[in-house]
């Protein structure tokens, strides 16, 4: 599911309630980027004009949640700190991402460090357009990709 971390050193964990519906599309394309190195890269500082913007964002994110507002919830889903900093390490990144809000995605981010992407869709119809959409994009650039699409996990990673 969706939890925030308040704080690593505590475990201080919270659980978020996830709208009915909302499933998640991650596609993995066939590139290779080292997160220490792309770690490394980000800015240390935040401008405080972004720092607001992004904190805005990220409660306004957890009430889309708790409401099941999927207008809100697109709103919120704006990177203004590290997204900006990574997108150009994945290829046709731009590009990809268009492919995702053309086919009605919710919201679309790199997932942790990359190369991975993620979208956040409200039904699993827009899912399967969002997931051909993004896949189709990168092979058109030579670059081939799979694909995940699934309801939010509530139990976590489990040993199979």
């Amino acid at each position: 599911g969706f939890i925030i971390i308040r704080d690593n050193e505590s475990l201080d964990v919270h659980r978020i309630p996830t709208p009915p519906g909302l499933m998640a599309v991650v596609v993995k394309p066939n590139v290779s980027i080292s997160t220490l190195e792309s770690r490394q890269a980000l800015d240390q500082t935040v401008a405080l004009s972004n720092h607001i913007r992004q904190s805005g964002n990220a409660a306004a994110l957890v009430h889309a949640m708790y409401r099941g507002d999927f207008d809100l919830l697109s709103r919120s889903l704006q990177d203004l700190i590290i997204e900006p900093q990574r997108k150009d390490t994945i290829p046709f990144y731009e590009a990809v991402k268009a492919s995702a809000y053309d086919q009605g995605c919710l919201g679309f981010n790199i997932s942790g460090a990359g190369s991975s992407v993620f979208a956040l869709c409200a039904s699993s119809g827009i899912a399967d357009k969002v997931s051909s959409a993004i896949t189709n994009t990168w092979l058109e650039n030579g670059i081939e990709s799979k694909s995940w699409i699934s309801s939010i996990n509530h139990e976590g990673a489990m040993k199979m």
